[in-house]
């Protein structure tokens, strides 16, 4: 159809590419704005790249559960450009060539689905399914707390090598599958399902008509995701004391039901799961690869399910991955417009919020970073600092781990901005008759109990930081 273009289609076709250009410039700019430490998890990114130390293998940690040891890898790089401190600009900078490519992959999957539609069709659903991605996901390429948007970005590097190598049987595209699916295996682990599902469905379902190569490259997805499992189980388990996240206490039911609410894109992927069984029951349909990518996405549901994951950035991997499914079933079982009016419904939901999420992250990204210069005035001072964690009340050992990361979030920060790598708080972990003169760090939980204690402290106006107050006693 391509090659038939009117002259109306080609003004279509650049009328895409112009609003894609100007939306990834935009969306780039404000990732890369007032480029600040901010959130809780990255003091773990400056504990490592901010200083030029590699991070590979940090989050190997089998007594909590975790082993993700790619995670935060793609900042590695930073270090050959960099000699000593590397700013959190230059980590950004890291996420906008990764969301480059993130929405380049989305917008190739999404014109090759729709490839045999009229050019105005094409390109419009297309638009609206980037709008659909970019507001699910695009919030955390603007945070450096998680790695989690390096899934994000390979999920449609795999899907597009898995999708051509299905068409093509050129090994090209399957091993470019394989490399994007084998990396992310070790940034989350709960990833190894989509491998082993889409594999393992794709042999039950329709092994008869696969060929040769196809049938290997389907072994060779399942050995990714058993390898990574096998290593999970050796090396960790074993030594688990304790699970990472457990948020919930609900039910293993209530808390999938939770998540299945929570997650509105899951609600078109069992619809299209319904559509399919009953197309199977009544011959109407053929298994495809699409197929295994909606049962994918399910597997992967139920595993953060079975761990109680209740924190739905978890479970945005599936969303993620079950779009261009959704697209193509709709595609198949619906006309053009409804496609399209069905994709603008989420790209509505999902970009609503969206204006005011990039303001509240710039504002913060300034906010914070003025805090964290007042406290450095402070520091420089040479006043002695304390973080108060009292006996009482009673703290469970999450919110003890919780408050003594606190500290290690705003000593990483404040270290970094004063070029001091080693700099430490005292750690109050008893209550005082009488308080050291100096500057004290509550927690907000703690303030009443601090001020009983002493009450001839004073607060600082500023800085005042999202969960803790800094109190002066003379």
């Amino acid at each position: 159809m391509e090659k038939n273009m009117t002259t109306a289609d080609k003004i279509i076709k650049w009328t895409f590419w112009g609003l894609w250009i100007a939306m990834v410039a935009v969306c780039s700019y404000f990732i890369m704005a007032n480029a600040a430490w901010v959130d809780y998890d990255d003091s773990q990114v400056i504990m490592y790249t901010g200083w030029d130390k590699p991070i590979f293998g940090f989050f190997v940690d089998p007594a909590f559960g975790r082993f993700f040891p790619l995670d935060y890898t793609v900042y590695d790089i930073l270090p050959i450009f960099y000699d000593g401190q590397i700013p959190p600009f230059a980590h950004y900078a890291i996420h906008v060539f990764w969301f480059l490519i993130y929405m380049a992959f989305f917008a190739a999957i999404g014109l090759h689905i729709l490839k045999e539609e009229k050019p105005i069709w094409k390109y419009a659903i297309t638009f609206v399914l980037l709008l659909t991605v970019l507001g699910r996901t695009y919030g955390h390429f603007m945070q450096l707390w998680t790695g989690i948007w390096t899934i994000f970005t390979f999920i449609p590097i795999f899907l597009y090598g898995y999708i051509r190598f299905a068409e093509t049987k050129k090994w090209g595209y399957g091993i470019l599958a394989l490399i994007a699916i084998n990396y992310v295996l070790y940034y989350y682990e709960t990833m190894f399902t989509i491998p082993v599902a889409i594999g393992a469905c794709s042999l039950l379902f329709s092994y008869k008509k696969q060929d040769k190569q196809e049938r290997i490259f389907n072994y060779l997805l399942i050995a990714s995701g058993v390898l990574f499992l096998l290593l999970y189980l050796i090396l960790v388990v074993p030594r688990i004391e304790r699970m990472y996240h457990h948020y919930t206490h609900d039910s293993l039911l209530v808390n999938a039901m939770k998540i299945l609410f929570a997650q509105k894109i899951m609600w078109l992927v069992i619809v299209a799961l319904v559509v399919r069984v009953i197309s199977f029951i009544k011959k109407k349909a053929d298994y495809t690869i699409y197929d295994s990518i909606l049962l994918a996405s399910c597997a992967y549901c139920c595993g953060a399910a079975a761990l109680h994951l209740d924190y739905t950035l978890y479970y945005t991997p599936a969303a993620i991955l079950a779009l261009p499914a959704i697209l193509y079933f709709a595609k198949q079982y619906l006309k053009p417009w409804m496609v399209l009016v069905l994709f603008v419904g989420l790209a509505g939901f999902y970009c609503r919020k969206l204006p005011k999420e990039i303001k509240e992250r710039q504002k913060l990204r300034k906010e914070y970073y003025a805090n964290i210069c007042k406290f450095n005035d402070i520091v420089a001072t040479g006043v002695d600092m304390y973080y108060y964690l009292p006996e009482n009340p009673a703290l469970d050992e999450g919110e003890l781990d919780i408050r003594s990361c606190k500290v290690m979030y705003l000593e990483s920060k404040a270290g970094w901005y004063q070029n001091n790598p080693d700099f430490k708080i005292a750690r109050i972990e008893e209550n005082l008759a009488e308080f050291a003169p100096g500057l004290w760090i509550i927690d907000k939980k703690d303030e009443q109990i601090f001020k009983d204690h002493c009450p001839l402290a004073h607060q600082l106006s500023e800085p005042d930081f999202e969960d803790y107050l800094l109190y002066i006693v003379d």
